[in-house]
């Protein structure tokens, strides 16, 4: 199964996803890492350590599953970084794998016991060497959930409305992935039926981050997040030039004639896209929204939205929900979540309360 999958990654992925820099090292990063899984899996069956003796097959598995671990989380970090990892992310997979194979060495080499079966001083080594293999894990998680929250921050900045589903899969990728990692040290001496489950688990978690790696780079979630990289980048290149008071208030002006004509209220209105109508400046109409005391243009944007929600169930009860989404600019999927969190009432309840205080 991870060799099939390791193929469909080599063989299959279209030329647009190839000729992406970064989307393709991270390509070849989950192949690596797949074909050294499917390498352990066959030499476990091979030489079948697990009948030999609990040692011999965790020895394997360490030796093998910290470069695998290494390569997923990587392939993560690079797409966030869009291939611009940082050298110690980049390169602290190896001490931390010269570490493991040391200690597995060493008490291989020092243990007394004539047998291959196991021995205190094997698990110990063995507990150490997961132990160190756990600790890199945090390591990449810590980068990634770091990045991840620069990311949705951009993408907030960017585009109308919240796209967290866009970056879901990288969160439940890496926190799946140093579960494993942590749990890894007391599931390894399990029983044969309880391994079967863990086993199971790191196959279902390794499956679920490829098909997510899969569809992002295929479909129009990569593009989406390149595109509010490149506005982000922008705005970091200008972010020295003042905006003084006076440009401020030419902002303020500008927006206030913006919202009175309804522009507010087109669905998939990109932060740019609003700027240029208002004939200001992207990165002054960013500044300005921040200084207006609103987190992100998604949020500025969709209280307005919300507000002008609440003037239509108020005015028009009678319509659907769906009519009001629309006529907000509001996709009907989202509407309910964003009007609950912006109220903390659902539009029914709303609509209830407002009648009641008539």
């Amino acid at each position: 199964m991870t060799a099939m999958m390791a193929i469909a990654l080599i063989t299959l992925l279209p030329p647009n996803v190839k000729e992406d820099g970064a989307a393709n090292r991270s390509r070849w990063m989950i192949t690596a890492g797949l074909l050294l899984l499917s390498a352990q899996f066959l030499l476990q069956y091979i030489f079948g350590f697990r009948q030999t003796g609990i040692t011999q097959a965790v020895m394997l598995n360490l030796v093998i599953l910290v470069p695998v671990s290494a390569l997923l989380a990587l392939s993560i970090q690079n797409l966030q970084q869009q291939g611009s990892v940082g050298k110690v992310s980049m390169w602290i997979g190896i001490p931390t794998w010269l570490i493991v194979i040391t200690i597995v060495g060493i008490a291989l080499l020092t243990d007394n016991n004539t047998q291959k079966g196991d021995s205190p001083h094997l698990v110990w080594a063995e507990a150490l060497a997961s132990s160190i293999f756990g600790l890199m894990q945090i390591y990449y998680a810590r980068n990634i959930t770091n990045e991840l929250k620069r990311m949705k921050q951009v993408l907030d900045d960017y585009f109308d409305y919240q796209q967290d589903g866009l970056l879901r899969w990288m969160q439940v990728s890496i926190v799946a992935m140093t579960i494993i990692a942590l749990t890894a040290p007391f599931c390894i001496f399990l029983p044969p039926q309880w391994l079967v489950v863990f086993v199971s688990l790191v196959l279902c978690s390794i499956s679920y981050m490829w098909f997510c790696f899969v569809r992002y780079v295929m479909t129009s979630a990569a593009s989406r997040m390149r595109e509010a990289e490149r506005s982000e980048k922008d705005e970091i290149n200008h972010r020295q030039t003042t905006v003084n008071q006076s440009d401020m208030q030419h902002i303020g002006q500008a927006v206030e004639q913006w919202v009175s004509h309804g522009y507010h209220l087109k669905n998939g209105i990109r932060r740019d896209d609003a700027a240029k109508e208002m004939g200001v400046p992207s990165r002054q109409l960013s500044a300005w929204v921040k200084t207006s005391g609103y987190d992100s243009y998604s949020k500025w944007i969709t209280t307005l939205r919300i507000e002008e929600a609440k003037h239509l169930l108020s005015e028009h009860p009678d319509w659907s929900i769906e009519a009001i989404a629309d006529q907000c600019g509001i996709s009907r999927t989202h509407f309910y979540k964003v009007f609950k969190e912006e109220t903390n009432l659902l539009p029914a309840e709303f609509i209830k309360q407002n009648n009641n205080t008539k």
